[in-house]
């Protein structure tokens, strides 16, 4: 099915086809993992731990949990990559933690 070309607020264009527009669509992953899967030594600060996305991480959309708690600014840095993003706790992290990583990327097909 063809998807004629829309205009939007500010004359922006949406789409040209069908294809277009579902390939501009950002999905949401889910990752669990546990403190054992993030570099350095138990119970450090700055452990890091890399996704398993294979397109660009969204900067906006990203939330971290540990052991059931929403992180917030300053407790994590990430680092947006095209694969293999990071995310730095500047907390302590143990190899028992629990961890939650939801994020969004962008599609490619």
């Amino acid at each position: 099915m063809a998807y004629n070309t829309t205009k939007v607020a500010g004359n922006k264009v949406l789409s040209n086809d069908w294809n277009s527009l579902i390939d501009a669509v950002w999905l949401p992953v889910q990752e669990n993992k546990r403190g054992s899967d993030c570099s350095g030594s138990d119970g450090a600060v700055n452990r890091i731990l890399t996704l398993a996305n294979t397109t660009l991480t969204d900067t906006a959309r990203i939330q971290v949990w540990k052991n059931g708690l929403l992180l917030h600014d300053g407790q994590y840095t990430v680092t947006h990559a095209a694969s293999a993003s990071t995310v730095q706790f500047t907390d302590a992290v143990f190899n028992t933690d629990y961890i939650k990583v939801v994020y969004s990327t962008g599609r490619t097909s």
